[in-house]
């Protein structure tokens, strides 16, 4: 897929109707539109014509709603003939002058499509009607009903909005800016790591050589799967596991693959020490049960057993380089002392992205703590589906976190229920915020965002989140609700009183991980039931 491609089927999907679907053929129809972030027609007047929409609230329960809208069929006959007469202008066809066509020939070639598009134009027309008439911030799509009685067509809307009453979530908000300032320690730290990524080796003559802790060896690896391992097929015939297994594979196969013992960024350290007392010529097999290197993407790694193969290519002493007023030049630093300082420099913003994500957390937690709403509960308990199953597809991968796997299925989908209300919550609110106060999202934004989501992607990954984006309302919604985080985070950082407060790494992690935990315990785990491999496997067509 070219960029070009990836752009045009953007806008398609974005800004056009190749989203959209319709079902069923009798007079009650349950309608699936794709609508725009944004009200189409906010002023209620199309090519001249006023809409004459008769609106009533039909429920009201907490934040979900329902309305019924009614036009007469005249309405959307009349824009029928208008669109058909202005497409006739538009036409030309063999045998008669541009503009002459006749309808019934224009009707017989787009008629069917113009009728279609007709009556989605009218269900946003209404569904922007709503949000004027009703003041509304919806917070998901709406189901649509479409209902032809006599004369008359009647729309019914059912959606769930954000709570409109945002102003307090501003008030007397005041928030701690930490800044960690790197100490002689840090910085001796990673003057010392640099040395070391700077060294110098040398190749030992000696055949009888055996590698030991700290030496470098060069090595040529084969992997495989022990079981089920992928056959390489052409790309259009491979799932994403497949994909994922082959570029894992293919990742790890090398000519040359240099591995310096004892750093820490081995492989895996049961790998270094297989090699560890072999010399030059060797090859040495190990199986390993999970493999996950943090060079790699996260998308290679794996839970599944992968065989390696190793030939021990060279081996090599290590000498740091000198930290001494040549070296901290050759940085171009103009002494040590400068080179220390750009090390203090470097490593302070590298902390401080730590400290800048938690100012957006506190952030997130004032708007939680200060939400005065519920949210319907078969949204939270639709998120913690899809978050569960989510979670457990990551684990049969190996792709949890370590400290997840000493707790039972119990205690974790507690958490996860108590996640999932926060999530859905601070969605609702976040959106409120950023509608309320003069940044709501536009289509173009989530053009731009699923611009940035596809960057960097290969065509098959590309190809997948686009098919994701038509299929899946969830992953719409995230795009939706990550631009909304930002815009009302923007927001009320401008209004806060922010206290600007040092402190060193080691204080500020026990600081981050107590307010964490204190979080944790104080969340609130909705009374939803827990689910089982069965209700994965009934919603998504398997459990993992």
């Amino acid at each position: 897929m070219q960029a070009a491609g990836v752009a045009e089927l953007v806008d398609a999907l974005v800004l056009g109707t190749s989203g959209v679907t319709r079902g069923g053929s009798s007079p009650s129809t349950r309608i699936s539109v794709r609508f725009s972030a944004t009200p189409l027609y906010p002023s209620g007047r199309i090519s001249g014509m006023t809409t004459p929409f008769i609106i009533a609230e039909t429920k009201n329960a907490g934040l979900e709603r329902s309305y019924s809208v009614s036009y007469p069929q005249t309405y959307r006959a009349e824009k029928y003939q208008q669109q058909l007469r202005a497409e006739a202008k538009r036409t030309n066809l063999p045998g008669f002058r541009k503009g002459k066509v006749p309808l019934n020939l224009i009707e017989q070639r787009i008629g069917k499509h113009l009728d279609e598009s007709i009556a989605y134009d009218l269900i946003n027309e209404a569904f922007a009607a709503i949000r004027t008439e009703h003041n509304v911030i919806p917070a998901s799509q709406p189901q649509v009903d479409s209902n032809d009685e006599a004369d008359t067509t009647v729309l019914t809307f059912d959606l769930v909005i954000a709570p409109n009453d945002t102003e307090h979530y501003a008030q007397e908000l005041n928030i701690t800016r930490y800044k960690i300032k790197p100490n002689d320690a840090d910085i001796e730290e990673e003057m010392v790591r640099i040395t070391k990524f700077l060294g110098t080796e040398s190749e030992l003559d000696d055949p009888a050589a055996e590698l030991a802790i700290g030496q470098i060896v060069k090595i040529k690896t084969q992997a495989h799967f022990v079981a089920n391992d992928p056959e390489e097929t052409e790309k259009t015939e491979q799932d994403s596991e497949t994909a994922r297994r082959i570029g894992m594979r293919k990742a790890l196969t090398r000519e040359e693959w240099r591995v310096h013992t004892g750093d820490k960024q081995v492989m895996a350290s049961e790998f270094e020490q297989s090699l560890i007392g072999h010399k030059v010529g060797d090859t040495v097999t190990v199986t390993l049960d999970q493999f996950a290197d943090e060079r790699l993407p996260e998308y290679w790694h794996s839970a599944d057993p992968i065989c390696l193969e190793a030939e021990l290519l060279s081996i090599s002493d290590f000498v740091a380089a000198e930290l001494d007023e040549e070296f901290a030049q050759r940085l171009g630093a103009e002494s040590i002392d400068a080179f220390r300082e750009q090390m203090s420099s470097t490593i302070e913003r590298e902390k401080n992205r730590g400290t800048e994500q938690f100012f957006r957390q506190q952030i997130l937690d004032a708007v939680l703590t200060r939400a005065n709403f519920s949210p319907p509960e078969r949204v939270v308990k639709d998120e913690f589906m899809q978050n569960w199953h989510e979670f457990v597809h990551q684990r049969s991968h190996g792709q949890h976190a370590p400290e997840d796997a000493e707790k039972t299925d119990e205690q974790l989908q507690k958490e996860y229920k108590a996640i999932s209300l926060r999530r859905v919550t601070l969605s609702y609110a976040l959106m409120a915020i950023a509608h309320n106060h003069g940044n709501e999202v536009t289509d173009q934004d989530i053009e731009n965002e699923l611009r940035t989501i596809l960057q960097g992607r290969n065509e098959q990954e590309q190809a997948e989140l686009i098919e994701r984006y038509r299929s899946d309302a969830g992953f719409r919604a995230a795009i939706l609700a990550k631009i909304n985080e930002q815009r009302a985070i923007d927001y009320l950082a401008g209004e806060a009183t922010i206290t600007e407060s040092e402190i060193n790494s080691t204080d500020f992690a026990e600081f981050e991980t107590k307010y964490t935990q204190d979080m944790l315990d104080a969340a609130i785990v909705p009374e939803i039931p827990d689910l089982t491999d069965a209700d994965l496997e009934k919603q998504f067509g398997h459990s993992h």
